[in-house]
């Protein structure tokens, strides 16, 4: 499997709603716009028919599947209510998978479980870990770490103001466990 993600240069991964810190500055900045979109064609290029794993947070800022890949959120939460109920009754777990829907799961584990009972054949270049950036750090802190093949960064050559969720360095999290790391420096 593959992490890819992008950073500023100080770590800067997301604002508070979950957005891209560089998407405010795109909308001033043409250079910026350029290096966006030079980053999105490099995701969509790697991602594309393949499979696409997220967290909850991250899965709140689509507004719908993205086209052409297997869409699956992780929520730890759900179908467990604080008082014991069906908490997210009304997002269904998957046991197969819908390429043109969000497919909802509990864990990493249900992902992969699904990926491999799907009849697709998917091989673990295949499998693409999106974000955010919570799941990103509980994937390089399990075991699950030693089947990432290569970590896909892009590192904006700028800060963010206003960011509030920050992600280490690829060599940092995955440096260790003997990942090859696919660096773009914008």
């Amino acid at each position: 499997m593959n992490v890819i993600f992008a950073r500023g240069i100080n770590g800067e991964f997301a604002m508070a709603d979950g957005s891209l810190p560089w998407a405010e500055r795109c909308r001033i900045d043409s250079s910026m716009e350029e290096k966006r979109k030079t980053d999105m064609a490099r995701f969509k290029s790697l991602t594309l028919g393949k499979a696409v794993i997220m967290g909850w947070r991250t899965y709140r800022t689509f507004k719908k599947p993205l086209a052409g890949r297997w869409n699956i959120v992780i929520d730890r939460s759900l179908g467990v209510g604080k008082d014991g109920s069906d908490g997210k009754a009304s997002l269904p777990l998957k046991t197969e998978l819908n390429m043109e829907e969000f497919n909802f799961c509990r864990s990493l584990e249900d992902a992969l479980a699904i990926l491999e009972s799907s009849g697709q054949n998917f091989l673990p270049d295949d499998i693409f870990i999106i974000g955010g950036a919570a799941l990103i750090e509980r994937l390089a802190g399990s075991e699950f770490r030693r089947k990432v093949g290569t970590v896909y960064e892009t590192v904006f050559e700028s800060t963010f103001e206003g960011a509030s969720v920050f992600i280490p360095p690829a060599e940092e999290l995955f440096g260790e466990c003997g990942a090859d790391i696919d660096r773009l420096i914008l």
